[in-house]
């Protein structure tokens, strides 16, 4: 299975583009909530649409592409939770704006030390093998509990806590689905997100980054595509 661990031409195509599709919809509660700072929401859109041709067309580093990519995916949970928490404040409970903002930066924060704390915390296995400077995921056993059962376990305790001790609404419903499936994502790839730390560790001591496996392939297949041409030729421009 292509994944972004082992992308071929088309996976480091797609899974970009479906990335940066998931951010830029997660991110869409920034103006509905803020309508003031619309601008710093397109020019987020503008910058991160940079980025991600920027990992299509030329990226050729392991370790950027897939940390770039799941830390994408994963705080785009952190960003629509903190929207969807907004309303439940704000329309549910009568807090102010203020407040509200106070709390989203708070949620957002809580999920980067959570990340942070996978990100650097010892890893049980390591899940990858190179060969060279070429890198793939090895099939590691999975888990005997399934991640969305256990957001799913997680969502409806917390629910019922809050339900104990105050008025629960959808909004507050979709706030915990959506941070516990962030959380439990993290925890579901530790292994990966503490490998992957490793394997840039290890590349302060070599010639050159890890690279994919199939980085023939997909090399082949830029040099087919005419915006991989045009990095190539802006880069020679600047040498």
């Amino acid at each position: 299975m292509n994944t972004m661990y082992d992308p071929d031409p088309r996976t480091i195509k797609r899974g970009p583009l479906l990335t940066f599709l998931f951010v830029v919809g997660a991110g869409a509660f920034g103006p509905a909530n803020f309508p003031e700072c619309t601008w710093l929401y397109f020019g987020f859109v503008a910058l991160f649409f940079l980025y991600t041709l920027y990992m299509i067309y030329w990226c050729e580093s392991f370790t950027s592409f897939t940390l770039g990519m799941f830390s994408s995916f994963v705080f785009s949970f952190g960003v629509a939770a903190a929207g969807l928490a907004h309303v439940a404040l704000v329309v549910d409970l009568h807090a102010s704006r203020s407040q509200a903002a106070v709390a989203n930066i708070g949620l957002v924060a809580l999920m980067g030390l959570i990340y942070a704390f996978v990100y650097f915390s010892p890893r049980k296995s390591f899940p990858f093998q190179t060969d060279g400077n070429k890198v793939s995921r090895v099939a590691m056993r999975g888990s005997d509990y399934s991640p969305g059962l256990i957001a799913g376990v997680g969502t409806v305790v917390s629910a019922l806590l809050i339900n104990s001790v105050s008025s629960l609404t959808s909004s507050a419903v979709a706030v915990l689905g959506v941070f516990f499936c962030c959380v439990v994502l993290m925890l579901y790839e530790r292994d990966a997100i503490s490998g992957l730390r490793t394997l840039r560790s290890r590349e302060k001591s070599m010639p050159a980054p890890f690279t994919f496996k199939r980085i023939d392939e997909i090399r082949e297949a830029r040099s087919r595509w005419w915006i991989s041409r045009l990095f190539k030729w802006i880069s020679s421009r600047h040498q």
